[in-house]
């Protein structure tokens, strides 16, 4: 970028009050009126990115509790990139340091499962593997796989407040390790056992499945067939949906 292009870009964004851009530059003369009007259009932009983002974080605590929230959270963290339907990495942490929030211990985490879910839905297409990994190779994951190992059950509350859901008629009084996948179906939350935590690890951390195996507990290993299933591995071809 020019240098002329960048320092008027600079000072466009310090004229509508971005954090990112320094102290805030006050409009002067006939141009209040129009920066205000930028001003208001740059925060429902960014605001309205965050609601498409996280639907069942602004179920949970409402409309208005979202927008104070959203605000917090675009005053603390502005959008850095044009690209909106990517916006909001942040926004558990800006929920963690809200006091209020904190009779709702689980929502960060749901705000965590909520960006993994973003994430998979613009993830790369998951390009098949010709054949079974054998134990000496390795078997990677697919790269729209994420998990959150949470104390909270997570999965089973984003999977209630999906549209068209059954309210369960009792919760899981432990945490959940929730895995988020992306299929021809969509993006998937679901709840696995803790004892896929240390596999999941063990392929992201790029290890052959022999060396999983000889490092893992059988309970782990006996977990790789459901992660497959669930289409957080690798599809192999000729056995996609």
């Amino acid at each position: 970028m020019r240098p002329e292009a960048a320092a008027f870009e600079a000072r466009f964004a310090a004229l509508l009050g971005l954090p990112m851009a320094g102290a805030f530059v006050p409009a002067r003369g006939g141009a209040a009126a129009a920066i205000a009007v930028h001003r208001n259009n740059a925060l429902m932009a960014a605001r309205t990115a965050l609601e498409d983002n996280y639907p069942v974080v602004r179920s949970m605590i409402g409309g208005d509790g979202f927008a104070a929230l959203a605000l917090r959270h675009i005053r603390r963290q502005p959008p850095s990139d044009p690209r909106l339907c990517l916006y909001g990495r942040g926004l558990a942490t800006t929920i963690a340091r809200v006091r209020p929030l904190a009779d709702w211990p689980w929502l960060a985490d749901m705000a965590r499962v909520e960006w993994l879910v973003v994430r998979a839905l613009f993830a790369a297409d998951a390009r098949p593997l010709p054949k079974p990994p054998c134990p000496a190779q390795r078997w990677p994951l697919a790269p729209a796989t994420g998990w959150l190992a949470s104390s909270h059950p997570v999965a089973t509350l984003w999977a209630a407040h999906q549209p068209g859901a059954d309210w369960p008629a009792a919760f899981p009084d432990d945490g959940e390790l929730a895995l988020v996948t992306r299929s021809d179906a969509g993006v998937q939350v679901t709840a696995l056992p803790s004892d896929a935590l240390p596999l999941l690890e063990a392929l992201r951390a790029g290890n052959t499945l022999i060396g999983a195996a000889s490092a893992l507990p059988p309970a782990a290993l006996a977990l790789l067939p459901t992660l497959a299933a669930r289409g957080a591995l690798l599809p192999v071809h000729g056995e996609t949906e």
